[in-house]
């Protein structure tokens, strides 16, 4: 099953310092001779082209691969959560969902998975859960939350998967055989990736 077009955006969330890795621009990080982004690209055009790319450097990159690049709107790194607020305002449909630039194991299966179960649960925010627990940054969340992540953020708070819980999260479960959720944090979890 695939999700009807006008149901939800897809938003790459590349607008991290990547500071574990030296600051690198995680999204651009080359493996197998492509960028990142260039792999999870091909990997869920096959589910959708209604797509975003949250970004807050290194724009015109970004540009390169036709998709809208949006910046966060709370500044100095906020986290996923402001790359989330900003999708939330800058999407034209009911619902976003969002993938890290730095797993480029990433499938449209994923996408597909979270429309499966969108299509009998009807909630407003879900979270994907494996075996090793949540994984607050593959999620599918309603437009309708825009104006309540908004408050949660100028609260001053950042923590994505207390949010989510504050939300009522519905958890959509994910075979732990699934590699889409391996994502790269330092130069040794780069160099390991097959």
């Amino acid at each position: 099953m695939s999700c009807p077009g006008d149901l939800l955006t897809v938003v790459v969330l590349a607008g991290g310092r990547g500071s574990r890795l030296g600051d690198q621009d995680k999204g651009l990080l080359q493996w197998q001779g492509r960028p990142f982004i260039e792999h999870i690209l091909k990997n869920i055009e096959t589910a959708t082209h209604n797509i975003l790319l949250n970004a807050n450097r290194n724009a015109e990159q970004y540009r390169q691969y036709g998709y809208p690049v949006i910046s966060d709107e709370i500044q100095d790194y906020a986290g996923p959560l402001a790359g989330m607020h900003a999708a939330l305002r800058a999407a034209n449909t009911p619902f976003i969902l969002t993938l890290p630039c730095d797993a480029p194991y990433t499938t449209s299966a994923i996408i597909e998975q979270f429309c499966e179960v969108h299509a009998k649960q009807q909630q407003s925010l879900y979270v994907a859960g494996s075996d090793d627990g949540l994984q607050p940054v593959y999620a599918m969340i309603s437009t309708d939350l825009a104006d309540n992540l908004e408050q949660y953020l100028a609260e001053g708070k950042r923590k994505t998967q207390a949010w989510m819980m504050e939300n009522s999260a519905h958890v959509v479960h994910f075979d732990q055989r699934v590699t889409s959720f391996m994502n790269v944090n330092t130069e040794t979890e780069l160099q390991s990736l097959a």
